[in-house]
Parts: C-alpha cells; structure tokens; sequence
C-alpha cells in the first residue's frame, strides 16, 4: 500500500524539479519569498523542503550569504 511519503514523492516527481542542492534549487525558482510568519511554517522553508535534499528549517538564512547567487 503507497505511503504519505512515497505518494508525496511521485507528486513532487511528477510536477516539480527532482530534490537538489539549496544554490541550484534558489537559481532555478528565480526567487524565494521570504516570509517571517512560522505558522504553520514560512514559506521558504515550505518551498524549499520539498526541492532541496536533507533541507532544514531556516537552511536559507544560514547558506545564503555563501551561495554566491542574485
């Protein structure tokens, strides 16, 4: 029986880019809207959670000065 997990998988799989790197997934969006509401998380975190491997929360405001994008 399909799991939460690998139905969320194929969907991603199916409709956005394969998980990445937080540099490539940042370049290829153009643009991530940074949001300082947490509830029921920000959306960066949403959006890059499902792109980036082994993304964390507030990943972003940690590497993106060394990213060297924009």
């Amino acid at each position: 029986m399909p799991t939460v997990k690998s139905w969320r998988s194929h969907a991603i799989s199916h409709s956005l880019f394969s998980p990445t790197t937080l540099k490539s997934a940042v370049e290829r969006l153009k643009f991530v809207q940074a949001d300082p509401i947490r509830s029921p998380a920000r959306a960066q975190d949403l959006i890059l959670r499902q792109r980036v491997e082994n993304y964390r929360v507030s990943d972003l405001e940690r590497h993106y000065p060394n990213l060297n994008i924009g």
